[in-house]
């Protein structure tokens, strides 16, 4: 599986999902300044390799010795990032895009989907929850309760890993008044936790003129 989002900083849960069921995973992340910190910190968290999104993925891999190929791709970048993971998929491969950061749409060429057969999937989350009816969550004929079933057992999964100390999220909470060093924080390179700005209560909010 090949995974790349804007600096690497792609949700952990697929990366730990691949590592205890033993599948390999490739993590494509932005060449920064801390370039080292990113990489150890994907590999904490799972990932097989992790390589510098620059020139060709393929040829990377290569000469990683990583022969077989990729069968998924998940991108949420787009742009020339997304045609290099399809550049590296195996034949029948398919990239799955959940987002588009770069603010470009990927230029794919259409002999890889003629000649080796790949697949392109679209992912929303208010879709999926829904159950594909069209318009998300917020459609007419979709109720709460049809959310909720798809919803909540993931959400119920996923408090229970983060229970047992399975599964991490690393994060820095600061008050509001520090909303300067939070700013700085979040927009640093190499940064590998979320950002949290915590609210004062509302009766002290409603206090201050």
């Amino acid at each position: 599986m090949l995974g790349k989002s804007m600096s690497g900083k792609w949700a952990s849960f697929p990366l730990w999902c691949f590592a205890k069921n033993f599948l390999h995973s490739c993590n494509i992340a932005e060449a920064e300044e801390a370039w080292m910190r990113t990489e150890a910190w994907l590999k904490s968290l799972g990932a097989t390799i992790v390589v510098k999104d620059q020139a060709s993925v393929k040829v990377k891999l290569d000469s990683l010795q990583f022969f077989g190929r990729p069968k998924l791709a998940l991108d949420a970048v787009g742009g020339q990032s997304a045609v290099r993971l399809v550049e590296a998929l195996a034949e029948g491969g398919e990239v799955v895009c959940y987002g588009c950061a770069s603010g470009k749409a990927p230029q794919w060429t259409w002999q890889g989907f003629v000649f080796r057969e790949l697949k392109v999937t679209g992912f929303n989350m208010r879709r999926w929850m829904s159950g594909g009816c069209g318009g998300g969550v917020l459609a007419s004929n979709t109720t709460a309760a049809t959310a909720s079933k798809r919803f909540l057992p993931v959400l119920e999964s996923l408090i229970k890993l983060m229970d047992a100390g399975l599964l991490t999220v690393a994060y820095t909470e600061y008050d509001l008044q520090e909303f300067s060093e939070a700013l700085d924080h979040a927009l640093s390179p190499g940064r590998c936790s979320k950002v949290l700005l915590r609210m004062p209560p509302m009766s002290v909010m409603g206090s201050n003129p």
